[in-house]
């Protein structure tokens, strides 16, 4: 039907989970794509509230309702493995640099998804541009550098990029409009809080919507059930998302190794509890891929150029409309695997205590404050993209990455009898990892019931903290000793003040039954 009317450059054919079947048609131009449109209606006012978008609905026809045409040619139909069977085929790799790879293509964002985001991002414009003709929706984050998963949210930024332009004009008449808040973050709350009520009722498909206002970036949640995509919006005129976006858009496309390792590298985060879902105080996906690019800058043949570089040629190209200038580097001729290896020897060593990780200038500096992790943000070099990291999170990646580098060793290769490989690597450690800071459980109360509980409590410790470590064929208990932490002279400190606060009790007492 799309063919009859109009130029089709590309359609694709999908389903979610509603298993109704939707079909994204990409047209040859714009006028294309309004043609096409003013063959729809709306439904009866009384059912539907009448809204154009670019989002429509094909009635069923009764003459095909029963016909089971095939779809065109050009029609692609795009499959994702699921868990068990992307295991299997991970399993069936002839190597860990295969079975890396493997992760990278199975795991990716799609090409239909990537377009798919692109296509919320414009219809959430469109819906805007009839009252606001310069407002742009600008999609950026992991959908759109290359290191994004599927099922990853997406993020947009709600900009007015030409007004700046539009005030050079030199004319005389002017648009009558509002007056803005004071406050610029006034502002962007009240034109958010309206932006989501827009969303909530008019927009098709957007559900779930939740202002988060109080936030330091207040944004909209909401989830395009449709498309069945997480959607976070903001409003700013701060570019900085978008720029990095790019930096590392480009960082992915110079090295084709880069993006493999970043995708091993977070799904082991993720299964050793290294990461979580939920923002907090240990480390995230962004900050582990600006920790693979940190790498790959400072190894011995520097694969990747300093950040800096690529931003001065990135401005060059849009400014003067130059040709990037920084060629593409063809691959090297080792292995993921040792490539793997060699990320985790660098971390298990790297002194995080005094320096700074400057990916800007591609070295190390000394660190301007007390964080435990300080690592340079590209774009505001004065900001630490990593400065919600506690002490203890960046302990357990050391720890994690000595661990991993054990486990290679052991488990490198194939074997018919169970996981090998970054398989066995991804598996949780149910072992409490030891690192410093470690939360000791145990009553309190103990403390205060005889100095020979003390000893119990070590104990109990004692057996918390022991790690089972395989070298070939034998294995050997390592028991982490209790004094190593901290706690023992804690703990005796506490004894101390009990035994004086019972002395001082004792000669209170005594001195009440004095008599003056």
């Amino acid at each position: 039907m799309c063919a009859d009317l109009a130029h089709v450059a590309k359609a694709i054919s999908f389903t979610m989970l509603s298993e109704r079947h939707y079909l994204l048609v990409e047209f040859g131009s714009t006028a294309a794509v309004n043609n096409f449109m003013e063959l729809a209606k709306h439904f009866d006012r009384s059912e539907m509230i009448p809204v154009r978008s670019r989002m429509l609905y094909l009635l069923p026809n009764s003459q095909f309702k029963h016909s089971q045409r095939p779809f065109p040619k050009q029609i692609q139909v795009e499959n994702v493995l699921s868990d068990q069977q992307l295991t299997d085929k991970i399993s069936q790799a002839k190597n860990v640099s295969q079975q890396m790879e493997i992760l990278y293509i199975e795991t990716r964002l799609t090409d239909l998804g990537t377009r798919l985001r692109y296509f919320i991002s414009s219809i959430l414009e469109d819906a805007l541009k009839g009252m606001f003709p310069l407002v742009q929706v600008e999609p950026f984050g992991s959908s759109f550098t290359g290191f994004g998963k599927n099922k990853c949210d997406l993020d947009m930024v709600l900009t007015f990029e030409d007004l700046a332009q539009n005030l050079v004009k030199k004319k005389r008449l002017m648009y009558l409009s509002k007056k803005c808040f004071s406050s610029d973050r006034m502002q962007t709350q009240r034109s958010l809080e309206t932006l989501a009520d827009i969303l909530k009722y008019f927009l098709p498909g957007c559900n779930n919507v939740q202002r988060i206002l109080q936030a330091r970036v207040p944004i909209i949640k909401f989830r395009h059930d449709i498309l069945g995509i997480d959607c976070d919006l903001s409003m700013s005129s701060n570019r900085s998302g978008i720029d990095m976006s790019e930096l590392l858009y480009v960082f992915g496309e110079l090295h084709p190794d880069l993006r493999p390792l970043v995708f091993t590298v977070r799904t082991w985060a993720r299964q050793q509890g290294i990461t979580n879902s939920t923002p907090g105080r240990w480390l995230s996906n962004f900050s582990l891929t600006l920790l693979a690019i940190f790498f790959m800058q400072r190894r011995k043949d520097a694969v990747l150029p300093p950040a800096s570089k690529i931003l001065i040629e990135l401005a060059k190209t849009k400014n003067c409309g130059t040709k990037f200038g920084i060629a593409r580097h063809p691959g090297s001729k080792e292995k993921l695997e040792d490539l793997l290896h060699e990320f985790f020897s660098f971390y298990e060593k790297f002194n995080f205590t005094d320096t700074k990780l400057s990916i800007l200038n591609a070295n190390v500096v000394k660190k301007p404050d007390f964080s435990p992790l300080y690592i340079e943000n590209c774009v505001e070099p004065e900001l630490n993209v990593s400065k919600n990291v506690s002490a203890d999170e960046l302990q357990r990646f050391v720890v994690g990455a000595r661990n991993a580098l054990w486990q290679m060793e052991c488990t490198t290769e194939r074997n018919s009898s169970g996981t090998w490989g970054i398989a066995k690597l991804f598996e949780h450690n149910e072992q409490p990892v030891p690192h410093l800071g470690s939360r000791v459980a145990f009553h309190v109360k103990k403390l205060f019931e005889s100095s020979a509980d003390k000893y119990t409590v070590q104990a109990e410790y004692a057996e918390r903290t022991k790690l089972e470590v395989q070298d070939g064929d034998e294995k050997a208990v390592v028991s982490k000793d209790f004094t190593d932490t901290g706690v023992e002279p804690v703990v005796s400190e506490l004894h101390e003040s009990r035994e004086n606060y019972t002395q001082a009790t004792k000669k209170k007492k005594d001195r009440s039954s004095w008599k003056f």
